[in-house]
């Protein structure tokens, strides 16, 4: 099978469309109507009923060596038949750029990825589409033309990323159709918000959601915006970047979290508590990131959490005038010990780590870890700990435990922990860029 859009030598010509017309014939006898549209691409573009005289392998052949990628869209929007032939391959993964024109006649524009692999791979077989033209307008008519032509090419979606800057009730009533109809794809399992205020209670319809990540203020429920009972939504795993928003939890909400496995939560506004307290009996893997000490978050409600990873923020200040050359910190480091604290001494946990954005090695000996060590004395407890893994970055990073690799974390000199060195368990790294 030939792979869909590489490189090609030869650049398309737009008379190329034409020649593809001639390429085809109406099947039964046409009417007077219809001769005198013979060449018009309305025409083509409402039926789907075309007699292809090439074999399928010659058809690929003429696409893929003598039309760019550009021509190609132009061709499935003229010619839907055609689009078998362009697109071979389903596309399972994409992300729709919603913003408001640069033009002030202009409402918005829209922005489309698709691809076959998921978004965080590396790949080189995605396609973008655009509702600019050349000159920067975007037109509603074109606008249509890319919605239709993916929701042709999406029917096995797995995942779907919204980036939409411009207001719900701004939209079009159009792209609000097209976007929920993306939302009802049987096969979608994945769904990333951001900056896109959709009614929560919309996400209802995506009946196999097993992933949610949520990097903004979601609407509250629109009570008018479905009809009919839905049963709720089950949802695995939830990344919430910008704290808990309690129409995920409250009233009107689409979502059971009683199976909830894991959890990344950066704590920027609210607490995970109400979260923490619906998932009690499911939750195994939670990662916080908060960045005070305000919240008092109880671990002691989980009865099967097995990883968990905490996340805070160092910040150093120079004093430059009374004290020049010395370092003044502040950190959130308290809330370490007073988490761990919270947890049932008879739990499940069999993995902890502590990412520490600070300067330099020697802030890590500033922190009291003795407090942090205090808790795993007594006898009978932590009995299924294996691995408590300190890991220091700069100042200006921030990583998730998924995000960080082996290659990447160089041993450093331990600080003393004299309960957790007695159990085996504890580990230093840092964390270094590029593994060099």
């Amino acid at each position: 099978m030939l792979n869909r859009f590489r490189s090609r030598q030869v650049p398309s010509s737009p008379s190329l469309l034409q020649r593809f017309h001639t390429m085809f014939k109406r099947q039964g006898q046409p009417n007077a109507q219809s001769e005198k549209n013979t060449h018009s691409s309305d025409v083509a573009f409402q039926s789907n009923e075309w007699n292809i005289p090439l074999p399928p392998d010659l058809i690929y052949l003429i696409i893929d060596t003598y039309l760019a990628t550009s021509t190609i869209i132009a061709l499935c929007v003229a010619f839907p038949v055609l689009r078998p032939y362009c697109h071979p391959q389903p596309y399972r993964h994409i992300t729709v750029y919603i913003h408001k024109a640069w033009l002030p006649s202009q409402k918005l524009f829209i922005r489309i990825e698709l691809s076959e692999c998921p978004p965080t791979l590396e790949q080189d077989n995605s396609i973008f589409l655009s509702t600019l033209d050349d000159l920067g307008y975007a037109g509603t008519e074109k606008a249509r033309g890319v919605l239709s032509l993916v929701s042709d090419l999406t029917h096995d979606l797995t995942s779907i990323h919204l980036d939409v800057t411009v207001r719900w009730n701004e939209l079009d009533k159009y792209v609000k159709v097209h976007i929920f109809s993306l939302l009802q794809r049987s096969g979608l399992h994945s769904v990333t918000l951001k900056s896109c205020d959709i009614p929560v209670n919309l996400l209802g319809v995506v009946q196999n959601l097993k992933t949610l990540d949520v990097d903004t203020s979601l609407g509250r429920p629109d009570i008018f915006a479905l009809s009919g009972k839905r049963g709720k939504v089950y949802v695995e795993e939830v990344r919430l970047r910008v704290g808990l928003q309690h129409c995920l939890i409250g009233p009107g909400t689409p979502f059971d979290w009683s199976r909830l496995r894991a959890i990344e939560y950066y704590g920027y506004r609210g607490s995970p508590q109400g979260l923490l307290e619906l998932c009690s009996s499911s939750l195994q893997v939670l990662e916080l990131a908060i960045y005070g000490e305000d919240e008092y978050i109880d671990l002691g409600v989980l009865a099967d959490l097995r990883h968990l990873t905490l996340s805070i923020t160092y910040a150093i200040e120079q004093t430059m005038y009374d004290n020049p050359g010395t370092y003044s910190s502040i950190m959130p480091f308290g809330w370490v010990p007073d988490i761990l604290a919270s947890c049932n001494g008879h739990n499940t946990v069999e993995k902890i780590v502590l990412i520490l954005s600070t300067v330099d090695r020697q802030d890590l000996r500033r922190c009291d870890w003795l407090s942090v060590d205090k808790i795993f004395e007594r006898e009978g407890t932590w009995m299924s700990l294996k691995e408590v893994l300190v890991v220091n970055c700069k100042v200006d990073e921030h990583f998730t435990y998924r995000e960080l690799q082996p290659d990447q974390l160089e041993y450093i000199e331990a600080i003393p922990t004299p309960c957790l060195q007695a159990r085996e368990v504890i580990k230093w790294r840092q964390y270094v860029e590029n593994g060099i």
